[in-house]
C-alpha cells in the first residue's frame, strides 16, 4: 500500500483557511483542527484571563494578555493558538497584522485528558524549540495547574497544584495563581 501524500502547510496556506468556528493550528507543517472549547474550558480560561489581566494592570500596563483564538506565528510552518498568552511591553512590537509574529513570554494551554498529548507533547516541544520562557498546563479533568519554565535542557516543572496554595510564576514577577480559583464556577 502506498503512503498517503502529506501536504506541508505554511503560513500563506494557513491564511486561506475558512473562518468557520473550527480552531486551526499548524505544527511543523501539519494542520491540526479542534472544535470550539466547551463550558468548563471557557470558564477556566476566563478565570485565568482575569488573574493575568489583573496582574498586568498592576505591574506591566503596556504588556498584552491575549486569549484564543489568536494566532501566534512561531515559524512559517508553525502557527498556534494558545488559550492565553502574555507578551511583555518591550516585545509588543511583535504583534503585527493582528497576530503575534514570534514567541510569547507565557503560553497557557487548557486541556481534557483526550487532548493532553497535543499540549503535553507536541506543543510543549514546539514551545521549547521556539524558546517560550514559561508554559502553563491546565488539566480540566485533574483540576490542576502546572507552571513549567524553560531551561537549556527543556521545560522543568516549577510549580504544580490542585488546591488553595498559590503557584508563582518565575518569569512574571509577582504573578501568582491559586488553582482552586482557576477552577471556580465549574
Amino acid at each position: 500500500m502506498e503512503e498517503p501524500i502529506r501536504v506541508r502547510m505554511l503560513f500563506a496556506d494557513y491564511l486561506t483557511l475558512p473562518d468557520d468556528g473550527i480552531r486551526y493550528e499548524v505544527l511543523d507543517g501539519e494542520l491540526m483542527m479542534s472544535p470550539a472549547p466547551g463550558f468548563r474550558h471557557q470558564r477556566v480560561s476566563g478565570n485565568l484571563a482575569f488573574a493575568l489581566e489583573t496582574w498586568r494592570r498592576a505591574t506591566a500596563p503596556a504588556g498584552q494578555v491575549l486569549t484564543a483564538p489568536f494566532d501566534v506565528v512561531l515559524a512559517e510552518d508553525t502557527i498556534v493558538q494558545p488559550d492565553l498568552i502574555y507578551v511583555r511591553p518591550e516585545r509588543t512590537h511583535l504583534i503585527v497584522s493582528e497576530r503575534l509574529h514570534g514567541s510569547p513570554d507565557l503560553a497557557v494551554e487548557i486541556f481534557h485528558a483526550k487532548g493532553a498529548a497535543r499540549d503535553r507533547v507536541a506543543k510543549l516541544q514546539a514551545y521549547a524549540r521556539f524558546r517560550v520562557p514559561e508554559y502553563w498546563l491546565v488539566d480540566l479533568d485533574g483540576r490542576s495547574v502546572s507552571i513549567l519554565t524553560l531551561t537549556d535542557a527543556g521545560y522543568v516543572t516549577l510549580a504544580s497544584g490542585t488546591g488553595d496554595a498559590p503557584l508563582e510564576s518565575k518569569q512574571l514577577a509577582g504573578l501568582r495563581v491559586i488553582p482552586s480559583l482557576v477552577f471556580d464556577g465549574i
